[in-house]
């Protein structure tokens, strides 16, 4: 049976797994929309590209979703403030890509580096996860398999930012552009961060819930940190 029918599985971790896999989804089918309709009048087109890039940006949301939720689940504090900032920047992120300057093609880097930008909280918050399970030095191995995933990111976004092959040669200006190289990497991150999530969670189960780190208090999640906050008032 699927972990999702598995006894200790919240409805908290089944809804962060549904996430996951729904704005993951969401992405293709901007990215997919946007590239099938793009030809048509520049307004249009331009609402599409928005379409798109909320679509990427979405993406980082669902994935620093899920692999946060599962890797502080045992510290509900530093998880609620690592998910606010991750989504707040998102939010930001999406209102940026409405003005035209940010979907000129000289903005290409600066999509990237606002891309970087939203990242890093949930890459700092995997870290302190990191830190608090295993200490400075060591680690679980579903980190080895983000490691795995961002190795294929930064060569996927290197194609994208530096646009080779089409910027040195006119052969691949449609066919293994760099885009097209962009997408075929992205799939190489979706199955590690996906593998990185089960590890997680093989990870989570073998702790017994936090019992191990909470002496006996399975309470734990994000809805963990509001029910103590209820509890203090």
């Amino acid at each position: 049976q699927g972990i999702e029918q598995h006894p200790g599985m919240g409805l908290d971790v089944q809804a962060i797994l549904w996430l996951h896999g729904c704005l993951r989804s969401f992405c293709w089918l901007a990215s997919w929309t946007f590239h099938t309709f793009m030809p048509m009048d520049p307004g249009t087109s331009s609402y599409l590209c928005i379409f798109d890039y909320a679509g990427c940006f979405i993406t980082i949301l669902g994935y620093g979703t899920s692999t946060v939720y599962l890797n502080l689940y045992c510290y509900p504090v530093w998880l609620v403030l690592c998910e606010i900032v991750g989504a707040v920047l998102i939010f930001l992120a999406i209102l940026l890509s409405i003005l035209p300057e940010y979907q000129k093609e000289e903005s290409r880097q600066v999509r990237v580096w606002v891309s970087v930008a939203c990242v890093v909280p949930y890459v700092i918050g995997l870290y302190g996860a990191n830190v608090l399970e295993n200490g400075w030095f060591h680690t679980s191995p579903q980190y080895y398999y983000l490691l795995y995933a961002f190795a294929f990111e930064i060569v996927a976004v290197f194609f994208y930012a530096s646009m080779v092959p089409e910027r040195v040669t006119n052969i691949f200006d449609v066919a293994l552009n760099s885009h097209s190289i962009w997408h075929c990497l992205n799939m190489g991150f979706d199955y590690y961060i996906v593998v990185m999530v089960l590890t997680s969670w093989e990870q989570l189960e073998k702790n017994h819930f936090c019992e191990s780190h909470m002496a006996g208090d399975a309470d734990a999640g994000g809805m963990a940190f509001f029910r103590k906050m209820m509890h203090s008032r």
